[in-house]
């Protein structure tokens, strides 16, 4: 019984060691496996420096002399290792559509970058200069990545359809480079994408209605390119649409105003857009600038957006709009630059709050 009594024992004990030591392998490879897959995306950044061009050193600190990736500019990583987020803005003087002469963007690394109140952090301290080549499908091999932000720099061609596929990837901010083709045809990887910020481009085609299924998007910048085609109703469920300066016509959709209260900045000024301004704009509460000037837009202004007390901007000079200025306008408590330059109107009494700035020619 004695006997009996210790082997059973002996086999507690052997079963409780070896959990113990299947635990320690499990916590072992747990970690190798994130320091293995860290070293995989550090191989991936080196791909892609070696990729570029970049005259002005903006990453001559990437090396493998400098062992943590996770200290080399313009990346951030988890505890893992694993990179999230991929920022370099670039400082290329960018040519207006309208305008002569090159503008140059500054960012300051010490401060909270506003991307159009979204308050994205742009790295500056790797100083002047730009990055130029071809984004390089490998990117999308940072799979914890959400963050890719390369704007203001000389980046050309496609945009890989690796990067349409990264399902963790928040931010894609490639704003004021030289990148061309068009958006996908489907955009259901991205179902995290809070930022896509392309404005300043040569992008075409049109905006396709997968977009919609974004559904946590936030902010669509796609200002100065060549899209053309129609806007889609359901833009008008995000915080920020920027629109400006393209090929895009026809009507805009009163559906626009049906699912908007979230959109507090619409700027569709220097499109071709035709018809009356939709009177739906009037259900956006949140709405803090509208823009519509420099299109084709007939009829009058709708009185509907007297309901829009946050309204601080207003432009819809040279349109082709007529009647009267709407009284009810006067209702808009926080609007302090109205614009109507160009303006076919009968003139009547507007009553807007003092210090409002209007232009009226």
């Amino acid at each position: 019984m004695g006997s009996i009594c210790f082997s059973s024992s002996v086999i507690k004990w052997f079963s409780f060691n070896k959990l113990k030591l299947l635990f320690v392998f499990w916590v072992l490879a747990s970690s190798l496996n994130g320091v293995v897959l860290g070293h995989s995306d550090k191989s991936v950044l080196l791909e892609f420096r070696n990729s570029v061009s970049d005259p002005s050193g903006l990453l001559s600190s990437w090396n493998l002399i400098n062992s943590s990736h996770c200290f080399w500019p313009g990346v951030s990583c988890d505890k893992d290792l694993r990179v999230l987020s991929l920022n370099i803005t670039g400082h290329r003087n960018i040519r207006g559509k309208n305008s002569e002469n090159g503008s140059r963007f500054f960012c300051s690394g010490s401060v909270q970058y506003p991307l159009y109140g979204f308050g994205i952090r742009r790295d500056c301290r790797s100083g002047y200069g730009t990055l130029e080549g071809k984004l390089i499908p490998a990117i999308a091999k940072l799979a914890e990545l959400r963050v890719l932000s390369l704007p203001f720099n000389g980046f050309r061609g496609e945009i890989p359809g690796e990067i349409w596929s990264m399902q963790k990837l928040e931010v894609l901010d490639l704003e004021g480079n030289m990148v061309t083709g068009s958006l996908p045809i489907s955009f259901a990887a991205l179902r995290n994408l809070r930022v896509l910020n392309l404005g300043f481009n040569n992008i075409g085609g049109e905006i396709p209605s997968s977009l919609s299924h974004c559904t946590n998007l936030e902010i669509l910048n796609l200002a100065g390119n060549s899209i053309n085609g129609t806007i889609p109703a359901f833009v008008g469920r995000f915080r920020g649409v920027y629109l400006s300066l393209n090929q895009l016509g026809g009507a805009v959709p009163g559906e626009i105003g049906d699912n908007c209260k979230t959109l507090e900045n619409l700027d569709l000024s220097g499109n071709f857009f035709v018809g009356g301004i939709p009177g739906s704009l009037g259900k956006c509460g949140n709405m803090r600038t509208l823009l519509l000037y420099s299109n084709l837009f007939e009829e009058v202004i709708p009185s509907e957006l007297g309901m829009l007390r946050n309204l601080e901007v207003l432009d819809v000079s040279r349109n082709s709009l007529s009647g009267s200025i709407p009284r009810e306008l006067g209702n808009c408590s926080g609007l302090s630059v109205l614009v109507l330059s160009n303006f076919l109107i009968h003139m009547r009494m507007l009553t807007v709050r003092e210090g409002t700035t209007c232009w009226i020619n």
